[in-house]
């Protein structure tokens, strides 16, 4: 099976992690903490997974990246990778270097709802934009 994704993958060293490999892990928050993409609040008890540096520890990322579970059902249906805090971005980045009719609606529907929400924004704003351009 092909992928479905529209977010191209990563094909570089990622220089943000310095010389570590990121460490992932998924649970439950203890605490408020904020989704890195896209700024919810995860409140405790919700399952989230959180991201850090192995080793070294570049000092702007002293906490690592929190995803709440709506942003992760998006990130797992629609990227073939991973660029943390930055999902939202590079999808509505990739629609517009995308053609949208090769885009496989179906990849929406395991989404969470309110991450299928956020996914049918970015699309619907592409698609204004592009009648916009095209009204132009």
């Amino acid at each position: 099976m092909e992928c479905g994704c529209l977010v191209d993958p990563y094909d570089g060293d990622c220089e943000s992690w310095g010389d570590a490999d990121p460490v992932e892990f998924e649970g439950v928050t203890l605490t408020q903490v904020r989704c890195s993409e896209c700024s919810r609040i995860i409140e405790p008890g919700e399952k989230m997974e959180h991201c850090y540096a192995a080793r070294f520890i570049p000092g702007w990322f002293k906490t690592g990246n929190t995803t709440c579970t709506d942003c992760l059902s998006a990130i797992h249906e629609l990227s073939c990778s991973r660029l943390y805090g930055n999902f939202w971005e590079n999808f509505d980045e990739a629609l517009g270097e995308f053609d949208i009719d090769l885009f496989s609606f179906a990849s929406l529907a395991p989404l969470t709802p309110r991450a299928r929400a956020m996914a049918c924004e970015c699309i619907e704003e592409h698609f204004e934009r592009q009648n916009d351009e095209e009204e132009n």
